[in-house]
């Protein structure tokens, strides 16, 4: 969450991804990160923004789960208005650059030991860009009218209107364009050094202040009047680079000033001296004029900009989707205690993006395979078989980033949503084995479970792919039973990918001799699809996802026909060899 100060009272807070009514947030638990990994939530960041930084603030935003209803609305109506009117979001993405510029004043600001010269420099270069942004959100507002519906730009529209019509800001807006002029009017100085018999420098002097620059030239350029706006010298311009030390000014010591040992030149050091105090006295006049504006600082600005991050990766996902033809959705939120998560035609983000980055123009509908998801009153725990590489992993994530997704604030994917929140997403992936435990695969699995149970409860989404394989049959479908029983009698939502179909055959007999409200439901992935044109020849997987029961062994033999392995057909085979 960022909070933003208001620019002229600092006790006056509100914010673009938290409604000024929302009670604060309290401290968050200790959150379940292994999900960012197994749902790929570090891919999706990727795809919404290529800066790490930024990537950091969303992460931010996604981890929270946030289950405040009011403020998921409230993030939910700033993304309606900026979809509605695209017009604020070029003036908001304008401005990133300027945002991220005054982000790095607030962080040197507490930068000790810089000159005045430095200090006024700065501040006058922090309030330059604190008009711009105003000035261009003022013009951006002003172009969309009065007709925004979301609570967190009306309130920042008003904010950017009250600013500008403070008697401050406008004096300010008067008096900035020449203060700045006179700032960065003084562009080089001219030394004017003395020489010993032996051609030696022993004595230096600044001799004035100039408007222009020098630079590099030739007594061919001189005749002919070139470089009119800049001086030319008889020997090379030399750049400014930090050799460990910094000079009197607070910048880095340029080569000269410093003899080939490292040392610091002497005759140097008094001329920069001098050099710190002219400039100063040219800036005195300025720094009393920007007194006057001690109250008016980018904090408010810097701290908007990772709102904005926010809103504008919202944008750019929910486009680059829609054009390759597939749909966003704003979900309904439903109060946590019903414990519904209905989609209709979700389908798994990531995959969506993958495709989209290696054809960005293409139809992506005949790549990406969409499936309703319902969990609610009846069924809330779904055991998931099917072949490998028939979708299971796949429709298990995109039910883990559509509910991240929901609870940030974020349209999701699918035509119609409606999502209760969840306090908690627990996630239980196949992973190398911990050799150095000495517990062995089976053992690492039982101590993630035994740490998911420790903090799981009736509003928690727990999502489990190919658990408890790692021991024999008999045994896994044993705990696996006992899992079920305790996950319906806790009641939450939960997906159990499982290649043990003799344990989702038994749904009917475990929903009726254990407890609780959320009844187990047994669906089935990728059913196999000949297109009627037979077993043998047009076999492939269809990723649906549908109830029904598993397939079992009628499963294996298709997917037996499909490889050309069943009896018939290595019959076939070796009689044609001659074998049989």
């Amino acid at each position: 969450m960022n909070r933003i100060r208001n620019l002229f009272n600092p006790q006056q807070e509100f914010s673009l991804l938290r409604p000024a009514s929302a009670a604060p947030p309290g401290a968050l638990p200790e959150l379940n990160l292994r999900y960012v990994a197994d749902l790929g939530l570090a891919n999706t960041l990727l795809a919404l923004s290529p800066d790490p930084e930024h990537r950091q603030a969303l992460e931010a935003i996604f981890v929270e789960l946030c289950t405040d209803t009011a403020v998921i609305t409230y993030r939910q109506d700033v993304l309606a208005d900026l979809l509605a009117y695209p017009q604020l979001v070029d003036c908001f993405t304008g401005l990133l650059p300027t945002l991220d510029a005054l982000s790095a004043y607030h962080y040197r600001s507490r930068v000790q030991d810089t000159s005045p010269l430095y200090e006024v420099a700065w501040r006058a270069g922090e309030l330059e860009n604190v008009v711009i942004c105003i000035t261009a959100m003022a013009e951006a507002f002003t172009a969309v009218g009065d007709v925004l519906q979301s609570t967190g730009l009306q309130a920042l529209r008003q904010e950017v209107q009250r600013i500008q019509e403070d008697e401050k800001y406008q004096s300010l807006t008067r008096e900035l364009p020449g203060l700045l002029e006179t700032l960065r009017a003084s562009r080089s100085v001219t030394i004017g050094v003395n020489l010993d018999p032996q051609l030696e420098p022993v004595e230096a002097a600044l001799l004035s202040v100039n408007t222009t620059t020098f630079d590099t030239g030739t007594f061919l350029d001189r005749f002919f009047g070139k470089n009119k706006t800049r001086w030319s010298g008889l020997a090379p311009v030399h750049s400014v680079h930090s050799l460990g030390g910094p000079n009197l000014i607070g910048t880095p010591l340029p080569p000269e000033v410093r003899n080939p040992g490292g040392k610091i030149n002497p005759l140097m050091v008094p001329l920069f001296r001098d050099l710190a105090d002219v400039l100063d006295k040219v800036c005195q006049p300025i720094t009393q004029a920007l007194g006057q504006y001690v109250q008016i600082n980018g904090r408010f600005l810097a701290n908007l900009r990772a709102d904005l991050l926010f809103y504008l990766a919202a944008y750019r996902l929910i486009k680059r989707l829609e054009a390759g033809g597939l749909p966003m959705t704003r979900p309904e939120i439903a109060p946590a205690a019903d414990r519904v998560f209905t989609v209709r035609d979700n389908y798994n983000l990531n995959l969506a993006l993958n495709y989209s980055l290696d054809k960005p123009q293409a139809d992506l509908r005949q790549q990406v395979v969409a499936n309703d998801v319902d969990m609610g009153d009846n069924g809330r725990i779904f055991l998931l078989t099917g072949p490998n590489q028939g979708g299971k992993t796949t429709y298990i994530q995109a039910v883990g980033l559509t509910q991240v997704l929901a609870q940030a604030g974020f349209y999701v994917p699918g035509t119609q949503a409606c999502v209760s929140p969840v306090d908690a997403i627990f996630t239980h992936f196949p992973v190398e084995e911990k050799l150095e435990r000495g517990t062995g695969r089976f053992g690492d699995e039982a101590q993630r479970f035994s740490e998911i149970f420790t903090q799981v409860t009736r509003h928690s989404l727990v999502l489990l792919n190919e658990s408890l394989a790692s021991t024999s049959a008999w045994e896994s479908l044993y705990l696996a039973q006992d899992l079920l029983r305790i996950l319906r009698r806790v009641g939450l939502r939960a997906i159990y990918a499982t290649h043990m179909h003799e344990l989702a055959a038994n749904v009917d007999q475990l929903n009726s001799e254990s407890e609780g409200d959320s009844l187990l439901v047994s669906l089935v992935a990728s059913r196999i699809d000949d297109g009627g044109q037979g077993a043998e020849k047009g076999l492939a997987r269809s990723y649906k996802v549908l109830p029904g029961k598993p397939l079992g062994r009628s499963y294996a033999t298709e997917l037996a026909q499909r490889y050309g392995i069943s009896y018939e057909q290595l019959v076939a085979l070796l009689q044609q060899r001659g074998i049989l």
